[in-house]
């Protein structure tokens, strides 16, 4: 009997890899699709030792193309976005078409190859900013795949500054390290702000 398949879109990440190593150390295989190549350096810094998974090298933009990859995967996690924020700000319309239009493709490729779940990792942005009464870039096209994602009967997960081993610099926590141990303040200008963690 063949071992169950998890599709996970942007899976050469940071949340990817970590997501990859958990699944199948709980007896899942995962092929990872992502646009850059994976990373062999040992985990968590790349995927080196971590068992049953497969590369497809895909974009979220490419519907025709998901739906090949996505063959026979049972579940997908759909990582894949752009949520740096210069990248979202200087690329607004690549930032709208791969968080939403992105989202929407994956939904319609997973339910053509009957995928029985698909799981949208989203942001605590898209609630902080409907609630502040303005929506950016990366709110306003994360609350579209968030709205895509929930339409079909599927499910969202929200996170906010998820960290741990093998997090590049750039990150929020990296970050507050790295200027922590300079002997600054997480924020270059602090306002009492608090940060949730992951």
């Amino acid at each position: 009997m063949s071992r169950r398949l998890v599709a996970i879109t942007g899976g050469c990440g940071f949340i990817g890899r970590h997501l990859a190593r958990a699944l199948s150390l709980a007896g899942w295989r995962t092929r990872l699709i992502d646009t850059a190549l994976p990373e062999s350096r040992a985990f968590p810094w790349g995927l080196g030792g971590v068992a049953d998974w497969e590369f497809a090298r895909g974009d979220v933009t490419d519907r025709e193309g998901l739906s090949r990859i996505l063959t026979d995967a049972e579940a997908i996690v759909h990582l894949a976005g752009i949520s740096v924020a210069r990248r979202w700000q200087d690329r607004p319309l690549e930032a709208f078409r791969v968080n939403a239009l992105g989202t929407a493709n994956v939904v319609d490729a997973g339910a053509a190859t009957r995928a029985r779940r698909v799981v949208l990792a989203s942001s605590r942005h898209v609630e902080v900013a409907s609630a502040a009464g303005w929506l950016d870039v990366y709110a306003a096209s994360k609350a579209v795949a968030e709205t895509w994602v929930r339409a079909t009967g599927h499910v969202v997960a929200r996170f906010d500054n998820v960290y741990g081993p093998g997090q590049a610099p750039g990150a929020v926590i990296p970050d507050f390290i790295v200027r922590g141990l300079a002997g600054g303040y997480p924020y270059g200008h602090p306002k009492g702000e608090t940060v949730p963690l992951l």
